[in-house]
């Protein structure tokens, strides 16, 4: 019965795959780019290793344990990616419950599920994790025989984090929901990828490349003492392929053997459990507590304004999906000072504008696309929102006030920082930060006036919020409109009147925020939903 079960988990995810090509074409478009990603980290860890090679303080062993090490990281992206995947998969299923009224035994339904959820981890694996052994495999100069021995090692690690997932998932449903468990799991993913690609912009590597104007001996040294072997999954893989390079064969079946041995025990350990765990009583729901309705009352006509407002703030707050892009925004706020170049100059120089520029283009994306995600946020239901005794333009004026809230105080923080680092003095500082709040609400505005155009009412993914002209068509526009204002200033600068072009500043952002609120108002009353 297992070889039926798993050949319909394989056709499932055949289909899914296919009806997803077929039906949205940028759902191609991102599998090319997702392809293109494998080989845009083999293009530059190849020639990187090849360097370290050539170093005789470095050489192979050094080559080994930073793959071994990036390893460990991957390890850790594939258990938090599964995790998610397992409280779905073994508690929250539509078919489970379908599974279990067929004669078949607990302990194949559940393996079958475990394989389900590996293979869902495949592809993050091959995108991140296979390119770094490729690589290392090539600075080594590795046979060809030694790529077999690195699908069969990939192979056994993969469902070594499925396990440990899985071990951690069941743990949580004896204390907490599975629902609640599952939304926190999805949120400390995407902390975790946040947090990795800030500190992947923050560590650059060229502090380990020799070849680097940028390359620092004492790095080497550091990561050299920082990075020891250990007993752990990641370090048998990387070092069975090195065995395997030097012909040393007993060393290579040993770490085979750990490999195989823990994800057996890992499965075996996961499955028990979890039939276990039918005998035991688990809480599927959230567990809502009642609170007191809060009385927004109908005197003031900001108390409705407000309640829209916490709405959205709490569908933000509890789709994780959204929370994601809106911290992923924030934190590429928050490191665009530290990983560009600014020409530090004197205050109200042109020098000192530019380097300014790279927050401010960021500023304007990261305010229009939060805009394009907030006005759909009750998909179709949003038509009986507007049945509510509240204008148009108190809807309209929540979406906006919503991206303000999300984006301004990282983009407060980031003038900040960017300020310290060019000697900025406090007026100037609090210069920026107005023009940069400025842009905030510019590109707020634009991202509303596209989304009222071109949003899909009838969305299941917040990528799809919007259809494909407006995906591709707002950045362009919101970068004209800023562009305009930023002529504005230099032209000022340029000029040495400042004040004047702050002025004009000011009210053609005035003029951006009326003009796209009037345009956005004639387009929503003509919208239909039936």
């Amino acid at each position: 019965m297992l070889p039926l079960l798993l050949k319909n988990v394989f056709r499932t995810l055949f289909a899914n795959f296919r009806g997803k090509l077929v039906k949205k074409k940028r759902a191609l478009l991102t599998l090319l780019g997702l392809a293109f990603f494998p080989f845009l980290i083999m293009s530059q860890t190849v020639d990187l290793f090849s360097v370290w090679m050539h170093i005789p303080t470095m050489g192979a062993t050094f080559v080994v344990r930073f793959v071994a090490t990036s390893f460990f990281a991957v390890l850790v992206l594939l258990c938090l990616t599964s995790l998610p995947s397992v409280m779905h998969h073994f508690f929250l299923a539509p078919d489970l419950s379908l599974l279990r009224a067929l004669p078949i035994n607990k302990r194949t339904i559940f393996l079958a599920k475990f394989v389900q959820v590996t293979l869902g981890t495949v592809g993050m694996y091959v995108a991140v994790g296979l390119p770094l052994l490729v690589s290392m495999c090539l600075a080594l100069g590795a046979a060809p025989s030694i790529f077999a021995i690195m699908l069969i090692a990939s192979l056994l690690f993969i469902f070594i984090p499925t396990g440990l997932s899985a071990i951690v998932a069941f743990a949580l449903a004896r204390l907490f929901s599975v629902v609640k468990m599952r939304r926190l799991a999805t949120l400390i993913l995407g902390l975790f990828i946040v947090v990795t690609w800030a500190g992947l912009q923050l560590v650059r590597l060229s502090r380990l490349n020799p070849a680097s104007p940028d390359f620092q001996p004492q790095a080497v040294r550091d990561f050299a003492a920082w990075s020891a072997p250990g007993p752990l999954p990641s370090d048998w893989l990387v070092n069975s392929l090195y065995a395997a390079t030097l012909a040393q064969w007993q060393t290579v079946g040993l770490n085979l053997a750990a490999l195989l041995l823990s994800a057996a025990a890992l499965a075996c350990l996961a499955i028990v459990w979890r039939v276990r765990l039918d005998h035991k009583d688990i809480r599927m729901d959230a567990g809502r507590i009642s609170k007191t309705a809060r009385d927004i009352g109908t005197r003031s006509f900001l108390r409705p304004a407000l309640a829209m407002l916490r709405k959205d703030m709490q569908v933000t707050r509890r789709d994780s999906r959204l929370l994601h892009s809106s911290l992923l925004l924030g934190a590429m706020l928050l490191v665009s000072p530290f990983v560009t170049s600014a020409d530090v100059g004197n205050p109200g120089t042109v020098g000192l504008f530019m380097s300014y520029m790279p927050l401010t283009i960021l500023t304007l994306i990261a305010s229009s696309t939060l805009a394009r995600q907030g006005l759909p946020l009750e998909r179709l239901s949003l038509q009986y929102v507007l049945q509510a005794p509240v204008s148009l333009t108190s809807v309209l004026m929540t979406k906006i006030v919503r991206a303000l809230l999300l984006i301004a105080p990282f983009t407060i923080v980031a003038c900040l920082i960017t300020a310290y680092k060019t000697g900025t003095a406090v007026p100037g500082a609090a210069l920026a930060i107005a023009e940069h709040l400025s842009f905030v609400l510019c590109g707020a505005v634009t991202g509303s006036v596209v989304a009222v155009f071109t949003t899909n009412y009838a969305w299941s993914d917040p990528r799809y919020m919007t259809n494909a002209l407006g995906a591709y068509s707002s950045t362009f526009i919101v970068l004209a409109v800023g562009a305009i204002g930023m002529s504005i200033i230099m032209a000022g600068e340029l000029l040495g009147q400042q004040m004047v072009a702050f002025l004009l500043f000011f009210i053609y952002v005035f003029l951006v925020f009326w003009i796209g609120l009037r345009v956005s108002l004639a387009r929503f009353r003509k919208l239909q939903w039936t």
